[in-house]
């Protein structure tokens, strides 16, 4: 958190204003101290989240309680067997930020990646629960 900090703190000296490179570093930052906070929150080993589907004709809408990375909303996307699927969050709760391997391997998302409750694991349970409430849903429908 410290070496988080410091790097926020430099940017922020060498531009004298916010930069892009300034607002990375902050989120970091930030990032770091949810994760600190995170980690003495006693937070359960397991979340069971709500999931519900909206079928109008070919048209599916997918309700998560999550903001997913836009990676894995293209994902569940493109595996549906719908005409057109949407992928809503904040939906039926809030669980947080849902980040993708490449982001959460390389911890460019900043806060998002730092105070996700979600390891790699879940992500993948989540994203092919997904999928599977799709093609189940349209498998009973036709």
């Amino acid at each position: 958190m410290a070496d988080a900090e410091h790097a926020w703190q430099a940017a922020l000296a060498g531009a004298g204003e916010a930069t892009p490179d300034e607002r990375i570093a902050r989120t970091a930052h930030e990032g770091a101290l949810t994760a600190r906070a995170l980690a003495t929150a006693g937070m359960p080993g397991t979340l069971d989240l709500p999931m519900s589907l909206v079928v109008v004709g070919e048209d599916a809408w997918l309700h998560l309680p999550v903001e997913l990375f836009s990676s894995l909303a293209i994902e569940i996307r493109a595996s549906s067997p719908f005409r057109q699927t949407r992928v809503i969050g904040y939906a039926d709760g809030y669980a947080g930020y849902v980040v993708d391997a490449d982001a959460d391997a390389d911890r460019i998302g900043g806060y998002e990646t730092a105070s996700s409750l979600f390891d790699q694991a879940g992500v993948r349970i989540l994203v092919d629960a997904s999928i599977d409430l799709l093609r189940q849903t349209h498998d009973e429908l036709r």
